[in-house]
């Protein structure tokens, strides 16, 4: 049965340089909640949170109020029928409903990239907020001024790739920027707001900006080199070993993923059960040896917040406080990774996410199947590759690891 409730919230979880907050379209079901941009932002001081609505104090606050009165009621309007509705529906349905032909057509680029990204965080996808954010203001300083969708040719971006590589980026890092925008006029001509003759990738290619990647797989002996380093002398450098040998042992989990994982949840019969942060996808990973040595060690340090690793502190922490305090540990934990590559005489550039790499690598070199391992981790598109290893069962996929234990 669908249960949708609506309401108008100041959402104090984005500030901006103003120290303004979006003014956002809550809507909730089965204790899930997803937001919707009104456009507007004010201060706390502007904002009755009881009526839910502007104060006196807002400039042409009764027009203002009009407006998002208005697109409240849109809201309640979809959410009645959707709840008079047999048919199940979820909020990302409620979400499409809701956009569809409700932005202005014309809405600038930069006014839509903003919406997605205040969209994005409400939604708890700060990672992804940042992202468009970082394009955002790479694109401000390339154009400024307020550019229609219609100004973006295939030409200018030609000129913007130009402009990025004359302040040093690399054809990654261009990269993303590019499917970023490529993303956000995807998400306009779906609902509505940009016209479809004005899409510019069909000639502008961004595949010619692949990434070489780099080789950043270690040997086996290199691995046990970490293994094997005694952190006696070193007790600040714990952490940062036992988190590549857990990594490299669950088939290359990666940190976000890692600092995630609850003892009450996590852990069931013997296996480590998550869903990877990136993609959703559900992982069910036996425990070998060298990870329940370090489960153990973590279980006798213990952690108040049901944690397993000592990174998340508290328990109820929002997505915007779990992504930075991720961002910090992990700038953290990737500095100790060189300190012990230096120590133990690895010449490799040692990062977090070389365990990912090296797991897939050994594995081939150990003489594993390379149908199961193929692309664990080579893929570009890991959607890919997670979906290729559905076709192999948990118990086939362990038994593989275990062959790092040889």
């Amino acid at each position: 049965m669908n249960n949708f409730n609506i309401k108008l919230t100041l959402y104090k979880s984005r500030t901006y340089a103003d120290k303004k907050h979006p003014v956002m379209i809550r809507v909730s079901k089965n204790n899930k909640k997803k937001y919707i941009s009104t456009g507007f932002t004010a201060l706390p001081k502007e904002w009755d949170k009881r009526a839910s609505r502007f104060r006196k104090n807002y400039p042409n606050h009764v027009k203002r109020n009009l407006l998002i009165y208005k697109m409240l009621e849109k809201g309640l309007q979809i959410a009645d029928e959707l709840n008079q509705s047999d048919r199940p529906s979820s909020l990302d349905i409620f979400r499409e409903r809701y956009h569809k032909g409700n932005v202005s057509q014309n809405i600038s680029l930069f006014d839509y990239f903003k919406e997605r990204i205040s969209d994005l965080e409400a939604n708890g996808k700060i990672g992804n907020s940042k992202t468009y954010n970082d394009s955002l203001n790479a694109f401000r300083r390339f154009a400024p001024g307020k550019p229609e969708f219609s100004d973006v040719s295939p030409k200018l971006l030609a000129k913007f790739e130009t402009f990025l590589r004359r302040n040093d980026w690399t054809d990654g890092g261009i990269s993303v920027v590019m499917r970023t925008m490529r993303a956000t006029f995807n998400h306009a001509i779906r609902y509505g707001v940009c016209k479809p003759e004005f899409y510019p990738f069909n000639i502008y290619e961004i595949k010619k900006l692949k990434a070489k990647p780099k080789r950043r797989a270690l040997t086996r002996e290199d691995v046990r080199k970490i293994e094997m380093f005694n952190t006696t002398l070193y007790p600040e450098l714990t952490n940062a070993r036992n988190y590549f040998v857990f990594s490299y042992y669950t088939r290359g989990m990666n940190f976000a993923d890692m600092i995630r994982l609850r003892w009450d949840e996590s852990i069931n019969n013997g296996k480590i059960v998550y869903y990877r942060e990136k993609t959703g996808g559900k992982f069910t990973i036996g425990i070998l040896k060298p990870v329940k040595e370090i489960l153990n060690y973590y279980f006798t340090l213990g952690n108040p917040a049901g944690y397993i690793f000592p990174v998340l502190l508290k328990e109820e922490m929002t997505e915007k406080q779990i992504f930075w305090r991720k961002k910090r540990k992990l700038k953290e934990y990737n500095s100790r990774l060189r300190e012990i590559a230096a120590l133990v005489g690895v010449k490799n550039d040692l990062t977090s996410y070389v365990a990912r790499h090296s797991f897939a690598t050994n594995l081939k070199q150990a003489g594993a199947q390379t149908n199961i391992i193929k692309d664990l981790l080579g893929h570009s598109d890991t959607r890919t590759t997670e979906t290729y290893l559905k076709s192999f069962s948990d118990q086939e996929l362990d038994q593989v690891s275990e062959l790092l234990l040889k």
